[in-house]
């Protein structure tokens, strides 16, 4: 867990307590330097970041009680594109949601990216969560038309009827039931 604040400040949950650190960021190749909004300490102590951009951002490890992030790569896609989601997969791929450009899946130890998208029906999304469940398949809630499923093995898409155009807020997965928050109230999937 990485809590972040606009300060350049943030606080990250380590097995073995908290720990107060500062972060810096880019500048990219115009000179700007981006706010991050959502940042994740992966599994092998690498440090990703997004924000309000299609750029999402780096930093191989803490040092000194600071964190500096260098862009990594940007989703390619026309539009005002900016994360919305980030989490790390079970085999330690990084996964980050656009607004309106799908899923980016990047592998942190040699950057290739692997784009998913929706069908052309539904391009334009914004997605809130994506959570990935016990049996390699990622949860994808949207805002816009409802709750999806894409499998990381046959890499096939597919939208959830019951849920067509709720919002959705969160996903979770527990003893492996899927339970979808979605307008105001707490649903359990069984798939």
């Amino acid at each position: 867990l990485v809590i972040s604040d606009w300060t350049g400040s943030c606080i990250v949950s380590l097995s073995d307590g908290h720990k107060a650190l500062s972060i810096s960021c880019g500048p990219d190749e115009n000179g700007n330097v981006p706010v991050l909004q959502k940042i994740i300490r992966a599994s092998d102590g690498s440090f990703w970041g997004v924000g309000f951009s299609p750029a999402y951002w780096y930093s191989e490890r803490e040092e000194n009680g600071s964190i500096h992030f260098h862009k990594a790569g940007q989703v390619e896609a026309g539009g005002n594109i900016h994360s919305t989601a980030l989490t790390e997969l079970e085999g330690g791929q990084i996964a980050m949601a656009f607004s309106d450009a799908g899923i980016l899946l990047v592998n942190p130890s040699d950057h290739t990216e692997e784009q998913v998208t929706f069908p052309e029906h539904y391009d334009q999304n914004y997605i809130s969560v994506i959570q990935e469940d016990q049996d390699g398949n990622l949860w994808i809630g949207t805002t816009d038309w409802g709750l999806f499923r894409f499998s990381l093995n046959d890499h096939q898409m597919t939208r959830i009827p019951e849920f067509r155009d709720m919002r959705i807020w969160n996903i979770c997965e527990s003893a492996g039931n899927i339970y979808i928050l979605a307008e105001s109230s707490v649903y359990r999937y069984d798939s």
